[in-house]
């Protein structure tokens, strides 16, 4: 009698069918979530530059930042994102934080980091467009882009010190640099891809309101004793005419 007891517990405590499918098709789902992620870490391991030197290579910061990406036309959320702009390779991280795996660029269409935007142009423009990620400074009708590389350099006394980057750590004994470099670029309403070289090209994109631009900058420079450089107005002439 107490044997059959038991063996009635035992099968009440078993999982019914019901239940037994659901586990099921919760663990696929899981296996299907983790294998469409895992495709983010399958590319080569990033990139170590086992060298002393000053600058640095990453766009800004060394530190991983939350974004997201537009992979391989797959949008993956909530990502451990950094960008080498030395080499232009968009690098991800997994959950346990060790080393970088590079994002193919052929697959990246954009990606978010820290709440800023980039893109790649050969997405949209094909091969002829200016290569490696461009940050998107003004997302308006007309956008406004920068493209931040860094290149290693020889320094040996001290002249490229000026040219790592604003608040990069610079030692006089190490004989190699990292250079930073700046690209501008516009996306008009029309959808034309124009190199930006100088506030001219900026203004005279707008030849209607060239004089009006004229006096808003002079206005603000006037205003903060300080003459612009390119990048701050592209940004404002964009935001002006944007405003109108």
């Amino acid at each position: 009698m107490k044997t059959r007891t038991r063996i009635l517990l035992l099968l009440l405590f078993l999982p019914g069918p019901a239940m037994l499918w659901a586990q099921s098709a919760d663990e696929a789902f899981f296996r299907q979530e983790a294998a469409g992620s895992s495709i983010l870490y399958r590319g080569h391991q990033a990139y170590a530059y086992n060298i002393h030197y000053n600058g640095t290579y990453w766009w800004s910061e060394s530190e991983f930042k939350t974004g997201d990406v537009w992979y391989n036309g797959k949008l993956y959320r909530n990502l451990s994102l950094n960008v080498d702009a030395a080499r232009q390779e968009l690098l991800v991280r997994n959950a346990v934080g060790q080393g970088g795996k590079v994002l193919s660029r052929e697959f990246v269409d954009w990606f978010s980091l820290d709440g800023r935007r980039f893109v790649n142009l050969a997405s949209r423009f094909g091969q002829d467009a200016p290569s490696g990620y461009w940050e998107v400074l003004s997302d308006g009708k007309t956008k406004f882009l920068r493209r931040v590389t860094k290149t290693l350099l020889k320094d040996y006394n001290g002249e490229k010190r000026q040219m790592t980057g604003p608040g990069e750590p610079y030692d006089s004994r190490i004989h190699e640099t990292f250079v930073r470099d700046v690209a501008y670029c516009v996306i008009t309403e029309a959808g034309e891809l124009i190199p930006v070289r100088s506030k001219s090209q900026i203004r005279n994109l707008f030849p209607a309101k060239r004089k009006d631009i004229r006096r808003h900058i002079a206005a603000i420079e006037e205003r903060f004793n300080r003459s612009m450089g390119l990048e701050e107005y592209g940004v404002e002439v964009l935001k002006y005419v944007e405003a109108q």
